[in-house]
């Protein structure tokens, strides 16, 4: 930026409102150089890509035994009773 050396900045006190302003006067010179080396031909493409995958598997297994035993047990008692009575 060798032609910006010439810039030149001059003060300019503004006395209605009592504060200092600054004003840069760059030559037009500069300028035109400065422009010169901007690039415009320079794209600049910015790619977002998003990719989400979800993958939900359920597997559910029920397995239901049942089983019933029933037992019956059956019992027969028979009594007998003899009674002899001899009478003489």
């Amino acid at each position: 930026m060798k032609n910006c050396d010439n810039i030149s900045i001059k003060q300019v006190y503004n006395h209605n409102t009592d504060r200092n302003i600054i004003r840069d006067q760059f030559p037009i010179e500069s300028i035109i150089s400065i422009i010169k080396k901007i690039d415009l031909s320079t794209t600049t493409t910015t790619t977002n890509t998003t990719t989400t995958t979800t993958t939900t598997t359920t597997t559910t297994t029920n397995t239901n035994t049942n089983t019933t035993t029933y037992t019956n047990t059956n019992t027969t008692t028979t009594t007998t009773t003899t009674t002899t009575t001899t009478t003489t």
